[in-house]
């Protein structure tokens, strides 16, 4: 059973995958039951840097490498992420 004053049981879900279909190359970020605040992109893209593409969807963020055929970081994305969205949102991978 959950403990509600536990901070990390009461944050929401978050989804990180990588090669979905339609999204071969890239990670998609999927927040559950919400769409994706206005600002969680930006923060995402700063951490990342200038050679990532980080676009949002309303309810999805997707993030790929800007090189022609990508580039799979999966420490370096998934830990961009989740700074990005720790007061809110537990990742799950």
């Amino acid at each position: 059973m959950e403990d509600p004053s536990k901070p990390e049981q009461r944050k929401k879900k978050a989804y990180l995958n990588f090669g979905q279909p339609g999204h071969e190359d890239e990670y998609v970020l999927h927040l559950a039951d919400d769409d994706i605040p206005y600002d969680m992109a930006d923060k995402i893209k700063e951490i990342l840097g200038e050679n990532w593409q980080v676009l949002d969807r309303g309810t999805r963020i997707e993030i790929g490498h800007k090189r022609k055929f990508g580039l799979r970081d999966d420490k370096k994305v998934s830990g961009a992420v989740e700074q990005a969205i720790s007061d809110k949102y537990k990742l799950h991978k």
